[in-house]
């Protein structure tokens, strides 16, 4: 996926060199302009696998052109704000001279006056330098890591790429979001980029005029960085000797188009090629086990008991139930599909494992409404079946709480009717009614070894929503398990930043993840945040090519720590995200006396 994750702490030099540079007049605005450009810039860069719902035969081309210009336009206001606040306040610059850099006679005269008035105490004036090289720089750092905080809560939230999230191929620098969160992660580039960039700008100063200092903050920038480090050895090296309890799990990825996906007329063969492949699944591994078993029996110095393979639980993604689960309101009885039943009632009278399957959830208020009028509300859900085939095969079931806007609800649709129909025109068609949000986030809970073992879900991108995930910790085993249709934006990168928002779930919480996609990512990442097994193979399906976008299936294992730690993260949240408005605006007023005085 690319080993870039380093140049996050240079990516804003030219942001801020930019920032610092501007004229007194006017400064808010043309911060605010210029960070807006910037953000936009980088918005419509990074999300630019929007314009590939174009390719589906239900979504024009105009549609995929105004979701991809109106979500980058939104976004690109946090870097608006942050531009704005940083030009007027945060610039280190205003508040000791008038420019980023003075010409080389001003800067030796300066130098000059300075080293008589102050020549024999030249540490005490690189300390004071670096105090306010540190000041500023915990503001910068804390006002970028309070906007990605409001901006994965504000209008429902969106978490996605923050700075934290380029340490996901850096695993040494990741493991600290078990205490902060990767929102918190951002902190520690912004924080570099600022010290270094100040020391750079001091340094050139101090080579023109011939008169090198120490840099105290360019050593706390360091100690920083050296902090996180050695916390995450220590925590990959504990996590690698900690003991685990194993799930085994069969995830089945049959790389569908969308529009094969939601075609009626596709729909009974989908379901059957779905079943076919858990059923092959369990052949092979019944086959590998009966092969191991008769392997062990026939050699004589054999001793013990052989371990077996096993299938805990099969795992299909996101909507595959598609006409969906309908419930009566009066009695809780599920009903399906003949086609869906008869796909549920194959795969789990073959043993004693369990099926986890996106589902469509529709309730009714009674039985005479069930056959003759539309739902009452609607769920898109991930439903865990076992037992006995028939109506009490539905164990558990898990409903989505963080919907997509415009995809999965339209906000005020039946005050603003104009909204629905623009919605309507981008999607190429008439729009459904709202699902509604499922409001709990209890996990669904089942028997693994006869002990009780909770299935954390998270449907779609819920499981890069990490303030929504952690509700759901519990003292208990867990596994989080994501169900999720990446086919809308096709063999692009969006799967690829899906898996990586991701996996940061597993290191905040310490819980492993399972994840089946209808194409893209389907993999199970472990608590170091990493779907790699300790041999360099991958838990993923993957074809020969090493490409994820496959059709296949993937038996593997979730690694469950015998004694899960309930993190600071999970406790506390995004704590450090709102302890930074303090540090912003402490840092704010300190600035703004220096300058006053």
């Amino acid at each position: 996926m690319g080993d870039v994750g380093g140049l996050i702490f240079i990516w804003a030099f030219p942001f801020l060199f930019a920032l610092f540079s501007l004229s007194e007049k006017h400064t808010f605005w043309k911060g605010l302009g210029l960070g807006y450009l910037c953000g936009l810039g980088f918005w419509l860069l990074n999300l630019k696998w929007l314009l590939r719902m174009a390719d589906l035969d239900f979504v024009p081309l105009g549609g995929a052109i105004f979701a991809w210009l109106l979500l980058p336009a939104y976004l690109a206001l946090y870097f608006g704000i942050f531009g704005a606040l940083v030009a007027k306040w945060g610039n280190p610059w205003k508040a000791t001279q008038p420019k980023l850099f003075k010409t080389r006679i001003d800067e030796k005269i300066a130098a000059k006056q300075q080293q008589q008035k102050n020549s024999s105490n030249k540490l005490l004036e690189s300390f004071k330098e670096s105090t306010t090289s540190l000041r500023f720089a915990f503001m910068h750092a804390s006002l970028w890591t309070l906007l990605e905080w409001v901006r994965s809560i504000l209008f429902t939230g969106f978490s996605w790429n923050g700075l934290g999230v380029a340490f996901y191929d850096i695993p040494v620098l990741a493991q600290s979001a078990e205490l902060v969160g990767v929102i918190g992660l951002s902190f520690a580039p912004m924080f570099v980029t600022s010290v270094v960039f100040q020391v750079l700008c001091r340094m050139v100063k101090e080579v023109r005029v011939g008169r090198m200092k120490p840099h105290f903050d360019l050593i706390v920038a360091g100690l920083l960085i050296a902090a996180m480090f050695g916390f995450g050895i220590s925590r990959l090296f504990s996590l690698t000797s900690a003991e685990t309890k194993d799930v085994g799990f069969l995830l089945i990825q049959q790389n569908l188009s969308l529009d094969q996906k939601h075609a009626a007329s596709s729909h009974i063969g989908n379901m059957s090629d779905y079943t076919q492949a858990s059923l092959e699944g369990l052949e092979n591994v019944h086959d590998a086990n009966k092969a191991t078993f008769t392997a062990f029996q026939n050699n004589p110095e054999s001793e013990g008991e052989v371990a077996l393979d096993r299938i805990d639980f099969i795992v299909w993604p996101e909507s595959t139930l598609l006409r969906g689960v309908s419930i009566n309101q009066e009695t809780n009885v599920p009903y399906f599909t003949e086609v869906e039943s008869n796909a549920l009632t194959e795969i789990i009278s073959q043993g004693s494992h369990g099926l986890i399957t996106g589902a469509n959830e529709y309730h009714f208020a009674n039985e005479v409404e069930l056959f003759s009028n539309p739902p009452s509300s609607s769920y898109n859900s991930i439903g865990l079946f076992r037992g006995i085939p028939g109506e009490s095969m539905l164990e558990s079931i898990y409903r989505k709480n963080h919907l997509v806007i415009f995809g999965e609800y339209i906000p005020y649709r039946d005050t603003f009717p104009l909204l629905e129909k623009i919605v309507g025109a981008s999607h190429g068609s008439a729009l459904g009614p709202n699902y509604s949000p499922g409001g709990d986030t209890e996990p669904m809970k089942t028997l693994h070894d006869n002990e009780e073992l909770h299935l954390i879900g998270a449907v779609c991108f819920e499981d890069t929503v990490g303030r929504l995930t952690r509700q759901s910790v519990r003292d208990a085993d867990q596994v989080i398990v994501n169900v999720t249709n990446d086919g809308w934006f096709g063999n692009c990168e969006e799967p690829k930043q899906h898996y990586a928002n991701a996996l940061f779930r597993t290191i905040e919480l310490r819980r492993p993840m399972v994840r089946s996609a209808n194409t893209g990512i389907s993999c199970i990442i472990n608590v170091k945040g990493s779907m790699e097994n300790e041999d360099g193979s991958l838990n993923a399906i993957v074809n020969e090519q090493g490409e994820y976008f496959t059709k296949g299936s993937l038996h593997a294992y979730a690694h469950i720590l015998k004694s899960a730690p309930i993190t600071l993260y999970a406790l506390a949240g995004d704590w450090f995200a709102a302890a930074c408005a303090v540090i912003y605006l402490f840092t704010l007023v300190s600035s703004l006396k220096q300058r006053a005085a």
